[in-house]
C-alpha cells in the first residue's frame, strides 16, 4: 500500500539552489516514519524492545535518483508536492521504503503506483529509497545496536522482492569504499588525492531527538565536501569556484551509514572527484566522513552530478 503526504515548498526547505537536498531528506524521513507507524499500527516513537527500552527505525542507506529535467533545483517556492511512500519488510529487523515525489499536478496525472516504482534505474518521478534497521541504544556504549521491536506487528507489510535489498550495497561499500554510482573506469579528476576538511559536529544543529547525528545532516556534510571539491576543480578564481559550486545538480546519489559521531566530535570530510574519459558535464564524487579521533568510517557517499558552468 502506498501512502501520500502533501508538502508545500517553503523557505525552510530551500537554499541558494532552490529545494535543498538535506531538507528534502528530512521531510522524506518524516514521511517514511509516519507511513511505517501507520502500517504497523504503532507510532515509531513508541516502539520498544522486549526489555522495554526504546527502539528506533534507523536509516542505514539512502539512494536518490532524479530524471532529466526534475533535479532538485527545478522545485520552486510555493510548489505543492506529493510524497508517495511505499514500505516493504526485509526481515523482523529491517524495512525498506521507496518514496516518489513530484508536483501534485504531475503525480496526479499518473495511475496509482505499482511495483515498477521500486525500480531505481529509470523512475518516472524523482525517487528516494531508504534502508532501515530497528535498533536501540546500548547502555554500555551509547551506540545503537540492532534490536527487534516487540510492540509492533510487521506481518502486514508486504515482503521485499528477492534480491531487491540494499544491505549488500552497503556491505560492499564498507569492504571496498565503493557504492556503484561511479563507474570503475572513470579516472580521477582535479587535484591529486582527496580534498579534505575538518568539521566539528554541532549538537544543536546536527543531532536528532536521540542525540545522534541526523542521517540527513550527514548528506549536508557530504555536500560540503562536494562543494569544496568542485571549487578545487574550477581553479583558483573565487568567482568561478562559486559559480561551479552553485551549478552542481545531483542526478544519482547513494549513501551508506556505518557508525556514529558524538555531539561536538570532530570529523574529517574527504571528497574525491572522477570524470569520464570523454569530455562531459557529468562528474562523480565520492565522499568519506570519518571520526578524527580513531579514523572510523561513519558514512560513505557516491554521487553523479551534472555541472553547468563554462
Amino acid at each position: 500500500m502506498w501512502r501520500r503526504y502533501a508538502l508545500t515548498v517553503g523557505l525552510p526547505h530551500t537554499n541558494h539552489r532552490n529545494l535543498a537536498e538535506a531538507r528534502l531528506l528530512m521531510e522524506a524521513g518524516h514521511a517514511f516514519w509516519s507511513a511505517l507507524g501507520e502500517a504497523i499500527g504503532t507510532p515509531v516513537s513508541r516502539l520498544r524492545s522486549a526489555a522495554g527500552s526504546s527502539v528506533y527505525a534507523t536509516i542505514f542507506f539512502v539512494e536518490e535518483r532524479y530524471p532529466a529535467g526534475r533535479t532538485l533545483d527545478t522545485f520552486l517556492l510555493d510548489e505543492r508536492l506529493w510524497l508517495v511512500v511505499g514500505i516493504r519488510s526485509v526481515s523482523r529487523l529491517s524495512t525498506e521504503a521507496a518514496i516518489a515525489f513530484d508536483t501534485q499536478e504531475r503525480l496526479g496525472q499518473d495511475a496509482d503506483p505499482d511495483e515498477s516504482w521500486w525500480a531505481m534505474d529509470a523512475p518516472p518521478h524523482p525517487l528516494l529509497r531508504f534502508g532501515s534497521l530497528f535498533a536501540g541504544p546500548d547502555p554500555s556504549t551509547g551506540q545503537l545496536k540492532v534490536a527487534a521491536p516487540s510492540s509492533a506487528e510487521l506481518a502486514g507489510l508486504s515482503p521485499l522482492a528477492a534480491g531487491g535489498g540494499v544491505s549488500p550495497i552497503a556491505r560492499h561499500g564498507k569492504d571496498t569504499g565503493r557504492l556503484g554510482v561511479i563507474p570503475d573506469e572513470w579516472p580521477s579528476a582535479g587535484p591529486a588525492g582527496a580534498v579534505e576538511t575538518a568539521y566539528v559536529i554541532d549538537p544543536d544543529r546536527d543531532t536528532n531527538a536521540t542525540g545522534l547525528v541526523y542521517f540527513a545532516n550527514f548528506v549536508a556534510l557530504a555536500e560540503l565536501g562536494e562543494r569544496l571539491a568542485v571549487g578545487a576543480l574550477a581553479g583558483p578564481d573565487a568567482n568561478r569556484q562559486a559559480q561551479a559550486a552553485k551549478s552542481r545538480r545531483v542526478l544519482w546519489r547513494r549513501v551508506a551509514y556505518y557508525e556514529q559521531a558524538a555531539p561536538s566530535e570532530r570529523v574529517t570530510i574527504a571528497a574525491s572527484g572522477f570524470a569520464p574519459a570523454q569530455r562531459s558535464p557529468t562528474l562523480g564524487l565520492r565522499v568519506q566522513i570519518s571520526r578524527e579521533r580513531d579514523g572510523a568510517l561513519l558514512s560513505l557517499s557516491e554521487s553523479r552530478l551534472a555541472l553547468s558552468w563554462p
